[in-house]
């Protein structure tokens, strides 16, 4: 059976049971666990003092009594879970077994009880607890044994009980007839005599051993603190109070538990008793983040202070103990931060403002990393990589690391590669807008693969002019269409005039000099000013290079103001290489009329004389011309071609 502490069982109720006392088993008969943790295991995150199942839950590695422990705390009588210092391996408090190590022996052997003594260790039956019950033998009592608090059932003690016999465990004091007295006593009055050890008295003369101690005839005189001849069960004799009893008064001053001085009771040793071990001292005190446990009395009067301990990664908390839990920032001690109700470092890939938070000590693009990734095109937060430092995808913001240069330069766009470099404006990037001036549309120019914006050639918008930054494709008016050559009908621009022109040749195929008759007639309705005329004959020069000069004339023009002189021809402009050369054609001999020449009126017709030759009068070969015309009288021709305003209404140009 188990026990309850010193002082809180009666010597009455001890003596009445202690003859049945025995060594007490375990009730579930089973093994007793130590609750140490293994040696020291890999850590977790867990706190010292918060709750666990394991030591892979803890950062100190150690599991023990249900907590997470500064140490492994094996071992008999010791505990980590106790309400004053939760996590801290300390001896079990007195009274207690939290881990079930100590068997209640019994109390007739005073061996353990069954409950722990405060030092790590399993407690004794405490000094003055009756092991043996007093009995009588005859007319001599033999005094109730008691524990001296080490183990020991100390031996009996006996004293004679005349002129009295001896009954029912104690020495008679009163008789009703002689045979309550030792013989020869007889009985008179109640009395066999002076009364003997035990007897209730008033003064050393009623008794016959001359002393009277504590209201009962004693053996011997009993002065000592903490003594009394008037315990039951060692009546008359001096026996030391039990350990935890009240001591007679004024004989031990309770001190308080600041000094762990005697508390006012009695130790079972006759002397008096001091306060016991874990006794509280001295409350916690928890400040800047250090723990100072409440300090414990060792019970041998000095208060023991207890081993400061740092509330890291945790902050002081209420009742002067470390927090163990946190609800936000506040509750953890910087850099550490509260996560998921635990204070700690953050993990990589967590969101954070600061490299010391962090485990891994870099905080980089606002996730604690694995580096410092500070690299260009480098990231830690790339979605599905948040932590590791990767290459930002091609395409993706560099975090102003890339310089956007401008679309017009073709060389960096501002973003990232998706190798780790900078990215170049992409091949068919728009670079320069397209543009239309007059009736030439010049497209857009792209980028090229070297950086290059590159411009393409430009296209005629004719028939139609041009529209805001393109050709039109319709017309509304004649403004639409490329005058004068043509005009809009509904909603289409159509040549404005018709105009067909003949030819002749007036010398041989090998000549110095290219003399042709050119006949041009107004074939429409619409009078045409010929300043606005231009025709082009195409031929080869033959001559091996360098290429000379060339010099033309004008031998007649009928139906022109002014005749030769209102025409264009005797200019070196008249003479234009054609590059790249065009099958039959690698020259062009282009001429027309000045605005003086007039009107060419509706089938009206003009007649012209040109001819023109080299500066070193060598000869051409006509018959590869591409506008030569063998005929002598004017014939119709297509390979001389005809321009109105600059645009061809007549003949085609070679290929």
């Amino acid at each position: 059976m188990r026990k309850l502490h010193p002082g809180t069982t009666t010597d009455a109720a001890q003596e009445a049971g202690s003859a049945g006392l025995a060594g007490g088993a375990r009730p579930d008969g089973g093994a007793k666990p130590d609750g140490g943790g293994a040696d020291h295991p890999a850590a977790g995150s867990g706190a010292i003092g918060t709750p666990c199942t394991g030591n892979a839950q803890c950062a100190s590695g150690f599991c023990a009594d249900g907590v997470c422990c500064n140490e492994a705390c094996g071992g008999v009588c010791r505990t980590c879970a106790s309400a004053e210092s939760s996590g801290t391996c300390i001896p079990a408090d007195i009274g207690t077994d939290p881990r079930d190590n100590c068997e209640d022996q019994g109390v007739a052997g005073c061996g353990t009880d069954g409950l722990c003594d405060g030092t790590g260790a399993c407690e004794k039956y405490s000094a003055g607890v009756i092991c043996q019950s007093a009995g009588c033998t005859g007319s001599t009592l033999t005094f109730a044994q008691r524990c001296d608090g080490r183990g020991i059932c100390q031996a009996a003690q006996s004293q004679p009980c005349a002129p009295f016999i001896c009954g029912s465990g104690r020495c008679k004091t009163t008789c009703t007839t002689d045979v309550d007295c030792v013989a020869p006593n007889t009985c008179m009055n109640g009395s066999c005599g002076k009364v003997p050890i035990g007897a209730v008295c008033s003064s050393d003369d009623q008794c016959n051993t001359g002393v009277c101690a504590q209201g009962v005839c004693c053996a011997t005189a009993c002065p000592a603190a903490c003594a009394s001849c008037a315990l039951p069960g060692s009546a008359g004799a001096c026996t030391p109070l039990p350990a935890g009893q009240a001591a007679p008064a004024e004989q031990c001053t309770d001190h308080g538990p600041t000094g762990c001085g005697t508390n006012g009771l009695c130790d079972g040793a006759g002397n008096c008793q001091v306060y016991p071990s874990t006794t509280v001292c001295a409350a916690s005190v928890c400040a800047v983040g250090i723990e100072t446990p409440a300090s414990r009395c060792d019970g041998k009067g000095a208060c023991v202070t207890a081993a400061v301990q740092a509330c890291s990664p945790y902050v002081c908390g209420a009742a002067g103990a470390c927090k163990t839990i946190c609800a936000s920032d506040a509750d953890c001690l910087a850099p550490s931060v509260c996560t998921a109700g635990t204070c700690g470092l953050l993990p990589s890939g967590h969101t954070c403002t600061a490299g010391p938070s962090c485990g891994s000590g870099f905080c980089a693009q606002g996730v604690c990393c694995a580096s410092a990734c500070t690299g260009t095109c480098l990231s830690c937060d790339v979605a599905g990589s948040i932590g590791k430092c990767v290459d930002v995808p091609a395409g993706q913001s560099s975090r102003t690391q890339c310089l956007d240069q401008g679309s017009p330069a073709c060389k960096l766009d501002g973003l990232c590669d998706g190798n780790g470099a900078c990215q170049q404006y992409a091949s068919g990037t728009i670079c320069a807008a397209a543009t239309c001036t007059g009736s030439t549309f010049q497209p857009a120019s792209t980028c090229t693969d070297p950086g290059t914006c590159l411009m393409p050639a430009t296209s005629s918008c004719v028939p139609y002019l041009c529209g805001t930054g393109a050709c039109k494709k319709t017309c509304a008016a004649n403004t639409d269409c490329a005058a004068p050559a043509y005009v809009c009908s509904g909603t289409h621009c159509v040549v404005a005039a018709s105009i067909s022109v003949k030819t002749h040749t007036l010398n041989g195929a090998n000549p110095q000099w290219i003399y042709f008759d050119i006949q041009i007639t107004n074939t429409g309705t619409s009078t045409v000013a010929l300043s606005q005329l231009t025709a082009r004959y195409w031929y080869t020069y033959d001559t091996p290079p360098p290429v000379g000069a060339q010099v033309a004339s004008c031998t007649y023009a009928n139906g022109v103001t002014g005749s030769c002189g209102s025409t264009t021809l005797g200019s070196a402009a008249n003479f234009v290489a054609v590059t790249p050369a065009k099958t039959n054609a690698d020259f062009s001999f282009t001429f027309g009329f000045t605005p003086a020449a007039g009107n060419l009126a509706a089938g009206g017709t003009v007649d012209l004389g040109p001819g023109f030759h080299k500066s070193d009068f060598s000869n051409y070969s006509q018959a590869n011309d591409y506008s030569y015309n063998a005929a002598t009288a004017f014939t119709a021709t297509t390979k001389v071609t005809l321009y109105l305003g600059g645009v061809l209404i007549y003949g085609a140009e070679p290929s």
